[in-house]
């Protein structure tokens, strides 16, 4: 895409300049949108898939607070 580099496996997943400012900032959003999904299941109400939840900033809830 870049046509700086061969287009190998290494090169889409960590390092294409094209890929940058796109895709690999939304797959770190739907990773940590996972991980906040995961730790708020323990013991608080969300949805029942996690790409539908739309967490909150910050959370107290039972002396706990997610960031």
């Amino acid at each position: 895409m870049c046509c700086k580099a061969d287009e190998h496996i290494k090169h889409i997943a960590a390092g294409c300049k094209t890929l940058v400012p796109f895709e690999y900032t939304n797959r770190h959003n739907q990773v940590a949108g996972y991980a906040h999904w995961t730790i708020c299941k323990i013991g608080l109400q969300v949805t029942d898939k996690y790409y539908e939840n739309i967490p909150e900033r910050v959370i107290n809830a039972n002396g706990t607070t997610v960031l």
